[in-house]
């Protein structure tokens, strides 16, 4: 049951800035980043050649192309918000 809430309540956050109302996710709670991005980071390796990551990481490259995320059935929609190509998101705008 806890984990119905919690998918229910990530959904809440992600769906809120989908809505392109004014809500981004520098408006997401701390608790809600902090958790996400745990999980997020935990199936990154899974996503994309390891030494490709790490050379991101360590600055030497550009971000490696990411595959779908292994856990799911379904392919699930990728946005590239690094470049604007989404006004929704002023995360990684410069």
């Amino acid at each position: 049951m806890t984990e119905i809430v919690t998918r229910h309540l990530r959904d809440l956050e992600v769906h809120h800035v989908d809505l392109d109302a004014g809500y981004t996710p520098s408006d997401w709670p701390a608790e809600f980043v902090e958790f996400e991005l745990a999980k997020r980071l935990r199936d990154l390796d899974r996503r994309a050649d390891r030494a490709a990551l790490l050379a991101w990481l360590l600055g030497r490259c550009p971000a490696p192309e990411l595959g779908p995320c292994k856990r799911y059935k379904c392919p699930m929609r990728q946005f590239d918000y690094r470049h604007g190509g989404d006004r929704r998101c002023q995360l990684f705008r410069t």
